[in-house]
Order: C-alpha cells, then structure tokens, then sequence
C-alpha cells in the first residue's frame, strides 16, 4: 500500500509495474514525456575509429615503403642492386671444408654488422667453385661484408660488389 500526500485512505498498487502518464503519476514533474529515445551512436563513433586507425596504418607502411625503411616491398619500388660472386676452395677435398657445399648461407653485412641480404651457395661449373647471387642488396654503403658459413667476414666495396665479389678459402 502507499500513501499519497492529499488523498483520503491508502492506494493499492496494482501488481507488475504501474504505467504512469502526467495525469496519473504522483509527481507530474517526475512523468515521462513523450521524448524519443536517444539513439547510439556507438557503432558510428567505432566504425569511424576503426576506419582512421586503418587509413593512417597504410599511409605508414607506404611511406616506410618508399623511403626504403619497410620489409614491406611495393612492385616497381627496388632500388637494391644484384650481386653475383663466387667461392673458390682450394682444396675442397680435405675434410676441414665440408661446411662449404651448394645451400650454405650467404649473409651480406654493413658496416655494423646488420644483414642486408641472404642467399645460398649453388654449384659452379668446376668442382671446387660456388656461386651465389644476392638480390635487394641496399646500395650507397660504404662497405659491404660477406659471410660463409662461419668462416668470417670479407669487406667489399659498392664498386667490387657490383663487378661481382670473388672469394677464396685455403691456401
């Protein structure tokens, strides 16, 4: 039961929720108005932010493409040159080489030791030679190092990588 200020005896409630208009409501400052509800614009405010977060990554990695910063490639954007050198072994016999052989890895470095492209020993036409060809690799360094296996690092100019580096193991 509830009491209502300025009435003669105690009202009954109706059971479940009481449906109040400004006519019946016991405060009429406090009824409902027939406002239209507020619409969400949660999804909007999400969609666009998803859209600006997507929109300034690509403009990033573009970018980075461009400038050369990126592993990202863009066909049309190399601007790397291609070596192509080989390993001589002189004595490919002897047991102290065997770590030398088609699909050793070939590292080129810069000067601070960061790798700049990698490639596999293939076979050469004489026995005791191996070639290997480099793609991509940066130009404008001023020295390049090549690494075989673990057999140390042998420096290059721009110049000699160009005209095709030629290395020798042994005597």
């Amino acid at each position: 039961m509830t009491y209502i200020p300025g009435g003669s005896e105690p009202r009954r409630e109706p059971l479940g929720p009481t449906a109040y208009t400004t006519q019946n409501a016991p405060y009429p400052e406090y009824a409902p108005r027939n406002v239209a509800p507020r619409k969400s614009r949660t999804g909007l405010v999400v969609g666009l932010s998803i859209a600006a977060v997507v929109v300034l990554v690509g403009v990033a990695a573009l970018v980075l493409a461009l400038t050369g910063h990126s592993p990202v490639k863009i066909p049309g954007t190399n601007t790397g040159m291609t070596v192509q050198g080989q390993i001589t072994v002189s004595d490919c016999g002897s047991v102290g080489y065997s770590d030398v052989r088609p699909g050793t890895e070939v590292d080129v470095v810069d000067q601070s030791g960061k790798v700049l492209a990698v490639s596999q020993l293939t076979q050469g036409a004489v026995s005791c030679t191996y070639h290997f060809t480099l793609n991509n690799v940066p130009a404008g360094q001023p020295l390049y190092g090549i690494s075989i296996s673990h057999r140390g690092t042998v420096h290059f100019t721009e110049d000699q990588m160009r005209a095709g580096p030629e290395l020798t193991l042994g005597n």
